[in-house]
């Protein structure tokens, strides 16, 4: 940690209060130590104003009960600023991954009870016929724009990403390397059946490399994992671990309504492997650093 330790000091200039912040987290326990790392990343490679990190630490307060990653949680809410400092030009086809589920309560029928769980299977197949049928090819999807909200950033890779080798089974795939949150406690076989929404081609909004601050830190199943300014892209941590040749590529953007645009919609399969590696954040982010 010491060369973590020895870029922010040299990159951020904190109060008192400030300094007993950084050095709680730094003492802190695996997922604390891992989003410091991730922040010494995001300042060595540019992708942050230090100004905005500088802000949070001063202001968290150590003498309350709230949590540390709470309060980071609640003070990164509360600055709005959920992107980082480098665009990219992508000229790749995108495409966007989420569950069947999502997609329906969303998208397909907004006036549905929103997070509903399918429990008729009726239902479900008649939307996956939908999609099997091509009847989805065009699919007009109505976003709110809000971007001063964090769950109004969407998570995108190149669908080249989804080059699946013959035999594998393709949600397994393509979920587990994307680092997608898995319900364990799953009321319903159905919240595992996941699509992929493939863009236009003239889509042509921002595209931004994720940063640490894309992402809320005080959840369960932080994947995210901060990567170097090399090719604009970020780099999933999948649920493996952060295995070199299983990172995919993402980007973010901004929440849209822009009717102009027409989706295409794929259903991708059921996961069956919900197993997830979630230990040794801070050792494999820590590599990442020195990358």
């Amino acid at each position: 940690m010491k060369g973590v330790i020895k870029c922010l000091n040299s990159k951020l200039s904190l109060n008192t209060n400030g300094k007993k912040v950084l050095d709680r987290f730094i003492k802190g326990n695996e997922i604390e130590k891992h989003l410091i790392i991730c922040i010494a990343i995001d300042l060595k490679n540019g992708l942050l104003n230090n100004k905005f990190v500088e802000n949070i630490f001063n202001n968290i307060n150590i003498n309350i009960a709230t949590p540390l990653l709470e309060q980071y949680d609640n003070l990164l809410l509360k600055n709005k600023n959920f992107i980082s400092q480098i665009q990219n030009n992508n000229k790749e086809k995108l495409v966007r991954v989420m569950t069947l589920e999502t997609f329906n309560s969303f998208y397909f029928n907004p006036y549905a009870k929103i997070n509903m769980i399918f429990n008729n299977v009726k239902k479900v197949n008649e939307l996956k016929e939908e999609i099997e049928r091509g009847n989805l090819e065009k699919f007009k999807m109505k976003n709110n724009n809000d971007v001063n909200k964090i769950n109004r950033l969407v998570w995108v890779t190149p669908f080249s990403q989804l080059n699946i080798p013959n035999g594998v089974d393709k949600a397994n795939f393509v979920v587990k390397r994307l680092g997608l949150p898995i319900e364990n406690n799953s009321k319903s076989k159905y919240d595992r059946e996941y699509v992929y929404i493939v863009y236009p081609d003239n889509f042509n909004e921002t595209l931004f490399q994720p940063a640490h601050n894309s992402c809320l830190w005080s959840n369960d199943e932080v994947f995210f994992m901060s990567y170097k300014k090399d090719d604009n892209y970020g780099r999933t941590r999948c649920h493996y671990g952060d295995n070199v040749s299983k990172r995919m590529k993402e980007l973010i953007h901004h929440s849209i309504d822009n009717t102009d645009y027409s989706y295409s919609i794929k259903y991708l399969g059921q996961l069956t492997d919900v197993n997830k590696n979630t230990i040794n954040f801070a050792t494999e982010s820590l590599k990442r650093f020195y990358e």
